[in-house]
């Protein structure tokens, strides 16, 4: 077997999670020019470009952070043109209970970044041997793989969606707290609901309120009506039903 082919191989043992599928599924949700805003605020920017360790996005289920999560990846991944700077994503579902361990949570991530570089560390190959469909590291050989990791790139950013959907409290500060550790520091950027209180925020954190914005509503309603072609048919006749449609829906969004 050719080395490429067992890497692969051993890259779908390790993990079989579709991350890239499950980004695209997120990303098609989108209002196509929604979330832009996030990328002007000076927060994110603040954290973006300069030595903050964790961006901490919150707000009220329903206020899309998920969406924007997608958003964000999509934009970060676009803007990778070199193989020194890493990206890997989580979205953590409630649904996937069963599966959240420490040892799944280090390999989705470590896998992400495999994949990026094209190959398994040596050390990991090593490590697992021959026989490697039938090892069991535990979860400090994994922690181990992923510092090894992440020193080849110069740059890693990591996104972890609804830190409130973990399975346990303990296991989410356990997780975070470790990924806190790796050295060079990777970048961080979690969300969650406002009501989370994460002990895990630094002295060089960042907090980022999501909140729906005025723009994306209105280009989510547009989009809407255009959807029924009745509707869209009398606002062509009478252009003044789609300023009066979105005085109104923006104004019951905002009472929410």
């Amino acid at each position: 077997m050719r080395l490429k082919d067992m890497h692969s191989k051993m890259m779908n043992w390790l993990s079989s999670a579709n991350f890239w599928g499950k980004q695209a599924a997120l990303f098609e949700r989108a209002q196509p020019g929604t979330g832009r805003w996030i990328f002007e605020d000076e927060k994110f920017k603040s954290w973006l470009t300069g030595d903050h360790q964790l961006l901490w996005c919150h707000g009220e289920p329903g206020a899309g952070k998920t969406i924007l999560s997608a958003i964000i990846i999509d934009h970060l991944s676009s803007a990778v043109k070199s193989k020194d700077i890493g990206i890997a994503w989580l979205y953590i579902d409630y649904r996937d209970h069963d599966i959240q361990t420490m040892e799944n949570l280090f390999t989705n991530l470590l896998v992400q970044l495999f994949r990026q570089r094209g190959e398994i560390s040596k050390s990991m190959m090593r490590s697992m041997g021959v026989n490697w469909a039938g090892a069991k590291p535990t979860p400090a050989e994994y922690k181990s793989w992923l510092q090894e990791e992440v020193q080849k790139f110069q740059r890693i950013t990591v996104i972890i969606d609804a830190l409130d959907e973990f399975r346990t409290r303990e296991l989410c500060k356990q997780f975070i707290n470790e990924l806190q550790s790796l050295r060079p520091p990777i970048h961080l950027l979690v969300t969650s609901r406002s009501d989370l209180e994460p002990p895990f925020l630094l002295t060089d954190s960042i907090e980022l309120e999501i909140q729906p914005q005025t723009e994306d509503v209105i280009l989510h309603i547009e989009s809407r009506m255009k959807t029924n072609q009745q509707l869209w048919d009398h606002i062509l006749a009478d252009p003044s039903l789609r300023e009066l449609a979105i005085k109104m829906l923006t104004k019951a969004n905002n009472r929410m």
